[in-house]
């Protein structure tokens, strides 16, 4: 996993360059690269911790939820 996105990254570098079609496809391979280590991390997470990478999500969102509630109540008073 890590020498694909290490690959990833250099072949990113490389296409790096001046003329449009150049930096989207240096955007795109980033964000593939994002991607891609974001599932990779997903996995490790799933195999090391066993948890359900859909309630961590879940109950992410909602705790931010209710944070960003309670922050614009305090800030709007």
């Amino acid at each position: 996993g890590c020498l694909l996105t290490i690959h990833l990254t250099f072949v990113a570098r490389e296409l790096k360059g001046g003329n449009f079609s150049a930096v989207v496809n240096y955007l795109f391979l980033f964000s593939i690269l994002y991607i891609l280590n974001f599932m990779l991390f997903l996995v490790y997470i799933r195999i090391g911790f066993f948890l359900s990478i859909g309630e961590v999500i879940f109950e992410g969102v909602k705790d931010g939820a209710s944070l960003l509630q309670q922050i614009f109540t305090q800030a709007l008073r």
